[in-house]
């Protein structure tokens, strides 16, 4: 059931006061999101790490997740998946439709991206991509490379290399469940 529509749950508040008066949907930064896997800090192994940074590992997933949350912007929409459409599904109302008590926008999406092309990068107007995590494989750890925090800066690390490298995992991958292994 594919169709050319877009789905954004917002409060009851900020569909009055902010979207429907000026027909705008604004980004959003990633720390102020509702979504339960923003809201934790990544966690990341280190390259080159010296003394300090390893009696402290934590504070650094701490502080990356932290500049990534509070510099990335994004916007998030749903849309129609079998048998359900983008506004009949009862997490995202929890979650982003203020608890059942928001509103769901339904927007043309074919209308939405002609009317925004100057705005948005096609390769990051994507589906997120959800995985089930089997804890018999091997975790991929994202490092941290403390010798270019110390010679660029962490936020310019964060922003100019580290973000870019991992994309994929901190923006458009989600796991869905665990998948149960026989012991």
């Amino acid at each position: 059931m594919e169709t050319s529509k877009l789905y954004h749950y917002c409060k009851l508040s900020t569909a009055i006061e902010h979207i429907l008066p000026t027909k705008r949907l604004l980004l959003n930064t990633l720390g102020r999101t509702n979504d339960p896997r923003e809201k934790k800090s990544f966690v990341f192994a280190g390259s080159s790490m010296n003394a300090s940074d390893l009696a402290h590992p934590t504070n650094w997933s701490s502080k990356i997740s932290g500049e990534i949350r509070s510099d990335c912007k994004i916007l998030c929409f749903c849309g129609d998946h079998s048998p359900y459409f983008g506004y009949e599904l009862s997490r995202m109302w929890a979650l982003y439709g203020e608890n059942h008590r928001g509103v769901c926008i339904e927007l043309d999406k074919g209308k939405f991206l002609e009317e925004n092309q100057d705005k948005i990068l096609k390769e990051l107007f994507r589906p997120i991509t959800y995985y089930t995590l089997d804890v018999s494989k091997p975790i991929i750890h994202r490092k941290i490379d403390f010798d270019r925090i110390n010679k660029i800066g962490l936020k310019e690390y964060v922003q100019n290399e580290f973000r870019p490298e991992n994309i994929e995992y901190l923006f458009f991958t989600i796991s869905g469940q665990l998948k149960q292994v026989e012991i």
